[in-house]
């Protein structure tokens, strides 16, 4: 038996194949503290693992659709412009607009991430109706700190305007964003501790939608509740948000896991 030699020779140039994401199993519900599964409009259920957002339907992939089909009618598609672990999601309830175009409610979803060995965490805000492998979906980026270290909470207001996200630095710091453009409105400290002290955020569903109820929002966590209210300013406007402290009385404060309005 003689063996056949191959040659091979070295190269620079990149292959022309290359690796496509075809279909991500399992669910981070070990360590995230806020919720992080939600339904979209189409009915197609968003979540992240590791460093992807997932958005899952149980019918096959459309021709020409980064959805991949998995068997049993089960496809996914995804958002790919993470470079570390997300750690935090939320889905916006409103119809935004976004650069003159129109999203109805339950498209927009914001996902965030820790911070990498090269940068900052940030969070990224795409559409889930359409699947990408490059990013095309993002609508904005927001970056922050590397001392802000990731995220443990997010949440839309109830009229889409602001984003409101829980940094697990120390002081847990809480961010609100316009975020269509990029620009911090608020931030406070949320509580001081090795994180996670502060579990979710949850707004008030009528803040904005009607003049007479103001934006407002908890955040709740490490036996630790508090209502966030924007301060009102004299030439009219509204100013930063400012926490206050609520209490259950006579009772010790528990650990408190979620909230509604």
């Amino acid at each position: 038996m003689t063996r056949a030699r191959i040659e091979a020779t070295r190269s620079s140039e990149l292959p022309n194949s290359r690796l496509v994401l075809q279909f991500v199993y399992g669910y981070n519900g070990k360590d995230a503290t806020s919720q992080n599964l939600f339904y979209n409009a189409a009915g197609q259920v968003v979540y992240f693992v590791a460093g992807v957002g997932v958005v899952y339907t149980r019918r096959s992939g459309q021709a020409g659709s980064p959805a991949v089909e998995a068997g049993g009618g089960h496809c996914q598609h995804f958002f790919l412009g993470h470079t570390d672990d997300v750690k935090a999601l939320a889905i916006c309830e409103a119809e935004v607009d976004v650069g003159g175009k129109k999203y109805p409610p339950r498209t927009i979803v914001a996902t965030a991430q820790v911070s990498s060995h090269d940068e900052g965490p940030y969070i990224c805000v795409w559409d889930s109706r359409v699947g990408s492998q490059q990013g095309e979906t993002q609508l904005a980026r927001l970056d922050f700190r590397k001392e802000d270290r990731g995220f443990s909470a997010l949440g839309f207001s109830p009229d889409g305007v602001f984003l409101t996200a829980v940094a697990t630095d120390n002081a847990h710091t809480v961010y609100v964003y316009d975020w269509r453009r990029g620009r911090m409105v608020s931030s406070g400290r949320g509580q001081v501790g090795d994180p996670p002290q502060v579990y979710g955020v949850e707004w008030n569903p009528h803040a904005g939608r009607h003049p007479s109820v103001p934006h407002a929002f908890l955040t709740f966590g490490k036996k630790n509740i508090k209502m966030w209210g924007r301060e009102a300013l004299p030439a009219g406007g509204g100013g930063p948000w400012a926490p206050r402290q609520l209490s259950t009385g006579r009772l010790d404060m528990q650990n408190v896991h979620s909230a509604a309005w």
